[in-house]
């Protein structure tokens, strides 16, 4: 007979650099979206406003889902975030610190290509008209 020990949910802290850096990557990008685990390549981040879910393409399974973010219990923007994390599978125990620093990572890189000024110069249009005479 086999005990089932997977999902188990617990009160969990996600690192407030992480918990920060996705809600602002969260609302520049809307609704929902994916992120790729840079360094951890098998793992994709889903990310929504109520839950993130980890998922490892390789295994194919869910890993690691959050959910029931507290972060009106902080009182400092450098304090870490309470909420539900679950544990999907076996394997997010050996990798669930190098997803954080991985997932910091990758925003603070996808934070510099959304906000570095484009290349181009950008120039009034009336420089670019010509003066029409009247009659």
């Amino acid at each position: 007979m086999s005990t089932q020990t997977y999902p188990c949910s617990h009160t969990s802290q996600i690192p407030a650099e992480c918990y920060n850096r996705l809600r602002l990557a969260h609302s520049r990008e809307g609704g929902y979206f994916q992120l790729a685990v840079a360094g951890l390549s098998d793992n994709v981040m889903l990310v929504s406003g109520s839950c993130w879910r980890c998922w490892n393409r390789r295994l194919g399974v869910l890993l690691i889902s959050w959910r029931d973010f507290r972060s009106g219990e902080r009182t400092a923007l450098d304090q870490p975030v309470s909420c539900t994390m679950t544990i999907h599978h076996s394997y997010s125990r050996t990798v669930i610190h190098r997803i954080y620093d991985h997932l910091i990572d990758t925003v603070k890189r996808t934070e510099r290509l959304i906000c570095e000024p484009p290349a181009a110069k950008v120039v009034p249009i009336t420089q670019h008209l010509q003066r029409i005479p009247q009659n």
